[in-house]
């Protein structure tokens, strides 16, 4: 079955008649990313409300069901310590250009001085992409050759940071998938440098989902989180392809939260994440 967005089924439903087969609602509510368990309770609610058929009403009981289990997970650097992001995620997600993002927002709402962590070694592609927005946006740049360490890259960030008295370090790191045993030991030896240099340092795990995924971002938010540990999430792409619906059951089953939705390819597209906005969206009412 194609997959649907939420606000498109129920614009279905409400264009039927009374008598519109419940079974019909639960197969097109569960080829949505919004999870079982929230479907049911969707299914549940019509029924109850089939009789008066109030659409304004039932979008109303959906939009807090929703915005009721999703959770926002506020992100600040510290003022008077250093604060150390870790960008990670499978490849392709957007974790470069949503660093870069989260430069700009450091700079501009919290007024942070902010170092670039050039942590993905394995394609020197990264490293330049990197460099071209330290460049634009006036950021350090903390690189080493491509195939170099990245704990070791991050250790000299380090040493960098303590050139001053507070300030964020934002490291990009390679794309990895989540089956990747190797791979996911070469985040934890990052995490654990981390740590132990600076270990007064606020130390931010921001796992970054691509909008369109589906249902596999909850399969990689759930490894990522038991194999590292995930602070919060960034929705990126959200504003090409999927609706993003997948953040109620990873919300539900790993009380993992969202920080920010990076809506466009400008510096200035990172939105800090609002579960009421984020669920009027998801039933087109906005």
């Amino acid at each position: 079955m194609i997959m649907a967005g939420l606000k498109q089924v129920l614009k279905k439903l409400f264009s039927r008649t009374s008598s519109f087969d419940t079974s019909v609602l639960e197969e097109l509510l569960l080829a949505t990313d919004i999870g079982v368990h929230v479907s049911e309770q969707i299914i549940q609610e019509w029924k109850r409300q089939k009789g008066t058929k109030s659409t304004d009403s039932f979008y109303q009981i959906v939009k807090d069901l929703l915005s009721s289990r999703l959770i926002y997970v506020p992100f600040q650097a510290s003022i008077d310590a250093y604060t150390i992001v870790l960008l990670v995620g499978v490849n392709g997600t957007g974790k470069t250009s949503t660093a870069a993002k989260l430069a700009h927002y450091l700079r501009m709402h919290d007024h942070r001085r902010v170092i670039f962590s050039a942590c993905d070694t394995y394609r020197a592609a990264a490293i330049e992409q990197l460099s071209k927005h330290a460049e634009q946006l006036s950021v350090r740049l903390i690189k080493q050759h491509a195939g170099a360490d990245p704990a070791a890259v991050l250790y000299d960030s380090i040493v960098s940071l303590q050139s001053q008295k507070n300030g964020v370090i934002c490291a990009d790191t390679a794309g990895r998938f989540h089956t990747n045993e190797g791979l996911m030991n070469e985040l934890r030896k990052i995490k654990s440098v981390a740590k132990k240099r600076l270990p007064e340092a606020q130390i931010h795990t921001m796992l970054v989902l691509d909008a369109s995924t589906g249902q596999n971002a909850l399969q990689q938010a759930r490894i990522y989180h038991e194999e590292i540990g995930v602070d919060s999430i960034v929705l990126a792409k959200y504003d090409s392809a999927g609706e993003g619906g997948i953040l109620v059951p990873i919300a539900e089953q790993l009380k993992l939260g969202c920080s920010f939705l990076a809506t466009g390819e400008n510096y200035e597209d990172l939105e800090v994440f609002d579960p009421d906005l984020f669920s009027k969206n998801l039933l087109g009412l906005q």
